[in-house]
């Protein structure tokens, strides 16, 4: 007979619905949901068979697909103190791309390989066929490398949580000083290509930018009703910067729409 100690009724249910599908196929396995915490697992022969074919992949997808979540979202009220379910979920969000995707500081096949991790840990444990199993305290002392590194990916998600919070409150501030303005500009003619050049409804020049915050500024002093964007880039930063702020004033065009008698800058 093994035990299984689950956190709650949530978890102790995902593993025994699991465990029980599986049963079907090895038929010398019973599953019993003891109570809220606890299932009770006997095997009538090959137990080892049965932990490594089904308990153990069992207890990989629960520490994937529901232990994981649940970690982070602890780490966030708890250790950061993040309260509102709302800012948990989008930073959520955050750690599953990082994850997905990579990060500089981050050792990114361990999110690539986690689940051979896991179930190497499980292998381990389970050589000597144990009478119980607590998946807290197994977490705990025997996968604390995967605790802390989703420690550490929730540190690099709040980071750049804060950052897009910061970066909508600079888009937000620049709406408001448009909206407040007083600018009689109609058109403003925006031609990019490898810089930024600014021509007046009759397409007449302005003025050419390299720099983000000086093409930015120039823009929200003029305030422009409407923005003709000449791009070929339109995942561009700046170009995705002017059409947060601007919003629907903002239409896209192609390079090549943009008529001058005298060629813009290349």
């Amino acid at each position: 007979m093994l035990t299984i100690l689950l956190a709650d009724r949530d978890e102790a249910i995902f593993v025994y619905e699991k465990l029980l599908i599986q049963s079907v196929t090895f038929r010398y396995m019973t599953v019993k949901l003891v109570d809220d915490y606890c299932i009770a697992i006997d095997c009538r022969k090959n137990k080892h068979m049965s932990i490594q074919k089904v308990v153990i992949p069992v207890l990989v997808d629960m520490v994937t697909q529901v232990k994981e979540k649940r970690i982070i979202d602890t780490l966030l009220r708890e250790k950061f103190f993040f309260t509102d379910r709302a800012e948990r979920e989008e930073i959520m969000k955050i750690v599953y791309v990082i994850m997905r995707e990579g990060h500089p500081m981050l050792q990114d096949s361990f999110f690539l390989n986690r689940k051979k991790i896991i179930s190497k840990a499980l292998q381990n444990f389970f050589f000597q066929i144990p009478s119980s199993f607590s998946l807290d305290a197994f977490l705990q002392f025997r996968l604390r490398a995967y605790e802390d590194y989703l420690l550490e990916v929730t540190e690099y998600a709040i980071d750049e949580y804060k950052l897009e919070q910061e970066y909508q409150g600079f888009i937000e501030n620049l709406r408001k000083n448009i909206n407040e303005s007083q600018g009689s500009v109609a058109v403003i003619h925006v031609y990019h290509s490898q810089t930024f050049t600014l021509y007046n409804e009759q397409k007449e020049w302005i003025a050419t930018y390299t720099e983000k915050e000086k093409i930015i500024d120039m823009l929200v002093q003029l305030a422009p009703k409407m923005i003709c964007l000449y791009t070929r880039f339109i995942d561009h930063q700046i170009v995705v910067t002017l059409l947060n702020i601007f919003q629907e004033s903002v239409t896209l065009k192609h390079l090549h729409e943009f008529k001058l008698h005298e060629k813009a800058d290349n």
